[in-house]
């Protein structure tokens, strides 16, 4: 449910982005973000397996995009993008990161470590 709406939201603001005529690479990075926010849903509704990949795909994306808005924040910008960084978008990128560990392990069971080559 979260990805779906995520998805809405990501390419909402995209078109509102493009709209105002922010640059093409904004505009493609977010669409970028909410295609694979969608895929992300689609995965989850079927209980694919493959769900754990995307939701840490998800999960870099949106760092990827934290990183750049706070590093080409203009001064009188800076303050919003730590806000909507410390508040919206961390929290979200390790709440995908722990969906993702969780799918992985509910479909894979627990991790086991291998035999060391000595046999302990």
């Amino acid at each position: 449910m979260i990805f779906t709406v995520g998805a809405f939201v990501t390419v909402g603001w995209a078109v509102l982005l493009l709209l105002y005529g922010v640059t093409l690479r904004w505009v493609g990075f977010d669409l970028l973000l909410g295609a694979a926010l969608a895929v992300t849903a689609a995965l989850a509704r079927r209980d694919d397996d493959r769900v754990s990949l995307m939701a840490t795909a998800v999960a870099t994306l949106v760092l990827t995009d934290t990183f750049f808005d706070l590093t080409t924040a203009h001064a009188d910008y800076l303050p919003t993008a730590l806000v909507m960084a410390l508040t919206l978008e961390i929290p979200f990128a390790l709440a995908c990161l722990a969906y993702a560990l969780r799918r992985h392990r509910h479909h894979h069971g627990p991790t086991h470590r291998a035999a060391s080559p000595r046999g302990r």
